[in-house]
């Protein structure tokens, strides 16, 4: 073992032999004398285990990876009989720290002279050994990348046999091993074609990537994927199988679905609402208006859609609306707001917008949904009950004021003739308020107020006049007014005596801004003038006109009766005729 490697024998045959052999695929050959432990071969060998050309057997023994050399030690004794065969995968020990592997394969042969030869190659396979290394390693990378995915990964090849799958489609179908399924096609598991395998004919056919949804039945019902499926390639790009990843959608679809239907149901709701319902997005941009929008502004929701719905609103409302909805986006609140609206008709009327932040499941600001109210209506009542408090204030200080002034000025012979005096202008005053309260207080009918005061003459007064209805100020005053004269007439006038009557007519004039009563008494008592002294019922007739009114009065003592004509002042804001 101690004697040097020689170069190779003087057999010409060899010699070819190991010039072929280390020319074809870089085997260095050698034989060795198992008896004598001596060793000839091409020089190749020692620069293979990184050796100079004087190393000994013993030395290229201790240059094995030390983990290595009884396993070489035990193949080589294989090969120290006639026909034994060593074949053995080892590293050495280079001298610069690296490590290669080497491949031998040797044979006992036995020489005519009996002695016995082993004689074999040595091939440096660290080239192919760290490739099968890193094609392990890949293969165990891919694996785990596919298995760790819980799409299902499969392919098959252009017969429509399974080549590959991953555990997500194993552990789903059922499989307990990748062999369980491999080489089987959907035919083979299902005893039909299924739909899905027309999808990977038409990638293989077209050389096409293509994706669809795909349906599968399971014990628990039927799923849906979403399958992308394209074709797998040679080195020399043609299509020798295709492959395919599918993920579960069903959940999605069925949220898809009950997404839709919740909307559907929201625009029926939101249609179907006394109010109009918004949405924005979230920077504040409107997205959706309901119906209520279009019918009240005559604005369709595309005209509405981002700042577009601020043309519906009056001028001078628009850039404070505008104002709040920026504001409340920024800091993520609800606001509310009143604002005019302009309707389809062209008239603004008043409305109450709404708004509360919008979020998802998670928390995060989507916007603001609102409605929009027309408060019109609201706002008249609330004007009338102000205005009513007013009223009433008003009219409890001015009742409490004639009535002081009734009792201060009525005279009587006697206190039943006083108690009979100030009761029925009393009771006047009452029937007014009766009126004014059963108008809100926004005034009265003329007719009803004179058919009220004069109904206990009602067989012998005729009245006349078109429908007029009096502001509340003139309620009151011409409630007593009706009530002095109808008074004066029991007494002393037309309906003093049972053949006595009264006509009382009215008009308005002077295009509507002056309403004209006339008082006329005829079948009475004859009269001889006007009275020599005004009693207070005059007093209070003329104070009521022209004092509290700004009226006229016209009072003509014709011997068949009293005429009287009252003009008072009217604007159209405060009355007019009626139908």
């Amino acid at each position: 073992m101690d004697q040097a490697v020689s170069a190779a024998g003087d057999d010409p045959v060899a010699a070819a032999q190991v010039r072929l052999a280390q020319a074809c695929g870089g085997l260095q050959a050698w034989q060795i004398d198992p008896a004598t432990w001596t060793a000839t071969g091409h020089p190749g060998v020692l620069d293979l285990f990184g050796l100079p050309a004087t190393a000994s057997v013993r030395d290229l023994l201790e240059a094995i990876h030390p983990r290595d050399r009884p396993r070489v030690r035990r193949s080589f004794t294989e090969a120290c009989r006639p026909g034994g065969v060593c074949l053995c995968d080892f590293r050495v020990m280079l001298p610069d720290g690296g490590v290669r592997w080497l491949r031998h394969a040797g044979e006992g042969v036995a020489r005519p002279d009996g002695s016995l030869r082993v004689v074999g190659f040595t091939v440096d396979i660290t080239g192919t050994r760290t490739a099968a290394r890193d094609l392990v390693e890949s293969e165990a990378r891919f694996r785990s990348f596919i298995d760790h995915s819980t799409s299902l990964i499969f392919a098959k090849d252009l017969q429509g046999r399974y080549i590959l799958a991953n555990s997500a489609y194993l552990d789903l179908f059922g499989f307990a091993s990748l062999e369980a399924l491999l080489g089987l096609t959907d035919r083979d598991r299902y005893g039909h074609e299924v739909d899905w395998t027309l999808n990977d004919r038409r990638v293989a056919a077209t050389g096409e990537p293509l994706e669809a949804e795909e349906e599968a039945d399971f014990a628990d019902g039927r799923r849906t994927y979403i399958s992308a499926k394209f074709p797998l390639r040679d080195a020399a790009g043609r299509i020798v199988a295709v492959g395919g990843i599918s993920t579960d959608i069903t959940a999605r679809k069925a949220a898809e679905q009950a997404l839709a239907e919740s909307e559907a149901r929201f625009r029926v709701l939101a249609d179907s609402a006394p109010v109009t319902i918004w949405m924005t997005a979230p920077d504040g941009s409107c997205t959706y208006m309901s119906r209520g929008w279009r019918e009240a502004t005559g604005q369709d929701e595309r005209a509405a859609a981002g700042s577009g719905w601020l043309a519906a609103l009056h001028p001078d409302d628009a850039p404070a609306a505008r104002q709040a909805l920026a504001e409340a986006i920024a800091g993520q609140r609800a606001f509310r707001q009143e604002y005019r609206l302009r309707h389809r008709d062209g008239r603004y009327r008043w409305a109450m917008n709404v708004a509360v932040p919008r979020l998802s499941g998670g928390g995060d600001f989507l916007g603001l949904i609102g409605s929009i109210m027309d408060i019109t209506e609201r706002r008249q009542l609330e004007e009338a009950r102000a205005l009513l408090m007013r009223e009433v204030d008003h009219r409890a200080k001015n009742a409490l004021a004639v009535v002081q002034a009734l009792v201060g000025l009525t005279s009587a012979d006697s206190v039943a003739a006083f108690k009979q005096a100030v009761t029925g202008r009393v009771s006047a005053m009452a029937r007014a308020h009766s009126l004014l309260a059963a108008n809100r207080w926004l005034g009265g009918d003329l007719a009803g107020l004179a058919g009220e005061e004069l109904e206990p003459y009602a067989g012998r007064v005729h009245m006349a006049g078109p429908a007029v209805d009096l502001p509340a100020d003139y309620v009151q005053a011409v409630s007593l007014s009706l009530h002095e004269l109808a008074t004066n007439a029991a007494k002393h006038g037309a309906l003093s005596s049972p053949d006595g009557r009264v006509d009382l007519r009215w008009e308005l004039v002077g295009d509507g801004r002056a309403l004209r009563l006339v008082w006329e008494e005829s079948g009475g008592p004859p009269v001889a003038g006007a009275p020599r002294h005004s009693g207070f019922g005059s007093s209070l007739l003329v104070r009521s006109i022209r004092g509290q009114l700004g009226g006229t009065l016209r009072q003509d003592w014709r011997p068949e009766g009293l005429l009287c004509e009252i003009v008072l002042p009217l604007t159209h804001d405060e009355g007019g005729e009626r139908g």
